[in-house]
């Protein structure tokens, strides 16, 4: 478990945030998790900033929060630079090749091959 005692006295305590499914075991959509992920975009921006297949194509990319929010936070970025006012699919699918490329630097042939594994059985 990781600690902070820091800031730890500033806190009355933690929380701990879920990592919400965005499927459902059988690879389905899963309403609930699509529209936790779909809130938590709609409590810090306007949803009018953000195409609907971009805003769906970032939800069933990563399925963990904080990927997640770097993922719409990259977005963001991405449309800015080429003077958009709305995040389109194109700009999450470069925040997703720049997370991917992360993840295979830094990744083990044992994790990827962990991950092969998971895939396989769903």
């Amino acid at each position: 478990m990781l600690s902070f005692p820091h800031v730890a006295n500033a806190f009355d305590g933690y929380f701990t945030i879920p990592q919400v499914p965005p499927f459902r075991k059988d690879g389905d959509i899963w309403y609930e998790g699509f529209e936790f992920y779909k809130n938590v975009v709609e409590k810090r921006m306007d949803l009018d900033l953000i195409e609907g297949d971009a805003l769906k194509e970032a939800i069933i990319s990563t399925g963990k929060l904080s990927e997640f929010i770097s993922i719409i936070r990259e977005s963001c970025i991405y449309a800015h630079r080429r003077k958009d006012d709305r995040i389109r699919v194109e700009d999450v699918r470069k925040a997703l090749d720049k997370l991917r490329t992360f993840y295979s630097r830094t990744l083990t042939e044992e994790h990827m091959e962990v991950m092969r594994l998971r895939n396989k059985r769903g």
